[in-house]
């Protein structure tokens, strides 16, 4: 249940961080993983 909630808020976070900004795009994909993932 809370990993699927997880998933959908840094699905749409991701989103939002890639309208913003495509070149910090990828230190937050880096960062969202290691913070997340085990």
């Amino acid at each position: 249940m809370y990993r699927i909630l997880i998933n959908m808020v840094l699905h749409l976070y991701r989103q939002y961080a890639w309208r913003k900004n495509l070149h910090g795009n990828l230190e937050v994909e880096i960062f969202l993983d290691y913070k997340v993932k085990p």
